[in-house]
């Protein structure tokens, strides 16, 4: 049984932070190969059993708590804690400036990665579906790096200046990442 100390918080936050990662890199790799040998539909249909089974896999995940439904702990309801959580960060100045910078990034980043990537990728580097399926795994291989260092050397970095480099690095990586000429120096 692993207990999460106070200590070792970022380390477990970088640790779970792999598992999406992973999904980030095999999820558009294993697309792109199915859409290559099976079709769209087909796809869809794969993709489709994927999440409903994802849901009941997340709905049974539940029915150990009983014992703790049972002893009155997480009797709070959503919008509670929600709004708890919220005067939190309102009272606390460093997470309510992480907050903000979070909200940044999440307002310019994200945007110019995510949504420009298959515009990119077509009209830019002229690559077809798989070329985007490996654009978007070497973009999530560098969030997989950064979620492995974090879990190594999260109990020896500071939380705030660890967010703060972080972000820095990524979007000077993303600004150089603009000036690619093509999808080899890309990282492809």
């Amino acid at each position: 049984l692993w207990i999460e100390t106070r200590d070792s918080g970022t380390a477990a936050m970088g640790t779970a932070g792999t598992t999406s990662d992973c999904s980030r890199i095999l999820g558009p790799l294993a697309g792109a190969a199915i859409l290559a040998a099976c079709g769209m539909g087909p796809t869809y249909v794969i993709i489709t059993a994927c999440y409903i089974a994802a849901a009941v896999l997340t709905a049974l995940g539940g029915k150990g708590l009983a014992h703790r439904r049972a002893a009155g702990i997480g009797q709070a309801s959503f919008t509670r804690e929600v709004v708890e959580g919220l005067h939190y960060v309102y009272r606390t100045p460093c997470l309510h400036a992480g907050m903000w910078l979070a909200v940044l990034v999440n307002a310019t980043v994200i945007p110019l990665t995510g949504g420009l990537m298959p515009y990119i990728a077509r009209d830019i580097y002229h690559l077809d579906r798989f070329g985007l399926g490996c654009l978007l795994a070497c973009f999530s291989f560098g969030a997989f790096c950064g979620s492995i260092g974090v879990s190594t050397l999260g109990t020896a970095l500071p939380a705030a200046r660890t967010f703060i480099a972080a972000v820095l690095t990524w979007c000077t990586m993303v600004l150089i990442y603009v000036f690619m000429p093509g999808p080899v120096s890309a990282g492809i």
